[in-house]
């Protein structure tokens, strides 16, 4: 195998940038987890965090559109669900939007919650809005 699609294009590679926001999400979900559970059990989960956000440089289409969000955001969201493997938890979910940008095409990852929390807020969604 190639790496080239059907047509023998090779397939288009998203650049993916982490907001600040989610930035600081996912230090402060791995710190958390690092005074719970321990060195390993963190570094496990912020290694796989990272890999599953890398992952989104390819077909980052993928994962439904969350009108909801979208609609609060005010840009089209997609929301992709991340579980360290072996963990029994929920995972946290990370919310993200496409862009067709100037410098080519971009994945900004902008928010980074547990996904047992309760929906974005409108309240949530405005002040995120400011950050997209």
């Amino acid at each position: 195998m190639s790496g080239e699609d059907e047509e023998g294009e090779l397939p288009v590679v998203y650049a993916v940038r982490l907001m600040p926001r989610a930035e600081r999400e996912v230090y402060g979900i791995a710190a958390e987890l690092k005074d719970a559970s321990g060195d390993d059990i963190a570094a496990a989960w912020y290694l796989g965090i990272g890999a599953s956000i890398t992952s989104l440089s390819r077909h980052p289409r993928r994962f439904a559109v969350q009108e909801a969000e979208s609609r609060r955001l005010g840009v089209e969201t997609r929301r992709m669900l991340y579980r360290r493997q072996g963990s029994s938890g929920g995972g946290h979910h990370l919310y993200y939007t496409v862009e067709e940008g100037e410098d080519g095409p971009v994945v900004l990852v902008f928010h980074v919650r547990h996904a047992a929390r309760r929906p974005i807020t409108p309240a949530e969604g405005r002040v995120m809005r400011e950050e997209i």
